[in-house]
């Protein structure tokens, strides 16, 4: 499968809604093992999510051709090759939205791979083998370890992303720690979710974070356990 829409800012209506045009965002959806897509251009918005099965990947370069990558599947799912592929030869920001292996696996092949500068997770601990891995990845990269909470910005080259989740404190249920972030580019918004479920839906809405999002991606991969009406109400995603 290998689809692209690239989206333009509003024309002068800011109420209209967004048009499907010719080159400032791009979301791509493609197997990881797809046929390479061009190479980062300097002055559009890329998004791409990345097929690694059972789990998240996706790789954001920004107009200046800064690169981030929001987790990373499991390992040996195929995100390092993907990222050589499409022309990453480096990575300025990594994030690990929470630490299950499906979203950190992957992340560890990337940090053994491709120079990594930043890593941001949740500060969320776990016992699990994947997760030590990540930590020694980070340490033997070199890479500067920072964590996030609600209210923080995570800055990408000129884009800035809002973290609205977690809260302070650790969740005993690793789903519900994840970092959500969101960002909006022009006047198109894109809702990053990790694998928060209805609880921490419910709590973004009633903290009254900003939700709506021209593109969601679908908390805990469009389980059960996630994506209320409530919810989806208020992002209305297109």
């Amino acid at each position: 499968l290998y689809i692209r829409q690239t989206i333009s800012p509003l024309p002068d209506d800011p109420t209209a809604p967004p048009t499907l045009a010719a080159g400032d965002s791009t979301a791509t959806p493609t197997r990881a093992s797809a046929t390479a897509v061009s190479n980062p251009m300097a002055g559009s918005l890329q998004v791409h999510f990345i097929d690694v099965g059972q789990g998240d990947a996706t790789l954001i370069v920004a107009p200046d051709g800064k690169t981030m990558l929001i987790d990373g599947g499991e390992s040996n799912t195929g995100v390092v090759e993907y990222l050589r592929s499409v022309g990453v030869q480096q990575l300025d920001l990594m994030v690990a939205t929470h630490p299950h292996a499906d979203h950190i696996g992957g992340l560890v092949d990337v940090l053994e791979e491709i120079p990594v500068a930043e890593v941001v997770t949740n500060g969320q601990m776990h016992t699990s083998r994947t997760y030590e891995r990540l930590l020694d990845g980070i340490a033997a990269a070199g890479a500067v370890y920072t964590e996030v909470k609600r209210g923080d910005r995570v800055q990408l080259g000129g884009l800035t992303f809002d973290v609205l989740h977690p809260t302070s404190g650790e969740d005993d249920d690793l789903n519900n720690s994840s970092v959500v972030l969101r960002l909006v580019y022009n006047q198109v918004a894109f809702l990053f979710t990790g694998d928060a479920e209805a609880q921490v839906e419910a709590d973004i809405l009633a903290a009254g974070q900003p939700v709506n999002a021209t593109i969601l991606k679908l908390g805990h991969h469009g389980s059960h356990t996630s994506s209320t009406a409530e919810f989806l109400a208020h992002v209305q995603p297109e």
